[in-house]
């Protein structure tokens, strides 16, 4: 395991933990808020940072070197 993917995995466990909390604890308090939204937002943003984080997605090539 390289550190991109551990950075990957630090990514979508602090997301996984961020969207689990909120939704327990809104279903512990029987409220849903704009703040739980908003958290819920943040935590999926988290996991989806993941994909690029971990280096598997190809890196486009740039105009000057496609000719080469």
């Amino acid at each position: 395991m390289n550190k991109r993917h551990a950075v990957a995995v630090v990514l979508l466990t602090l997301g996984f933990i961020l969207c689990y909390g909120t939704v327990g604890h809104a279903e512990l308090h029987n409220v849903w808020t704009s703040v739980h939204t908003a958290k819920c937002i943040i935590g999926l943003l988290l996991w989806a940072a993941v994909i690029p984080a971990s280096g598997d997605v190809p890196r486009e090539e740039s105009e000057d070197n496609k000719d080469e």
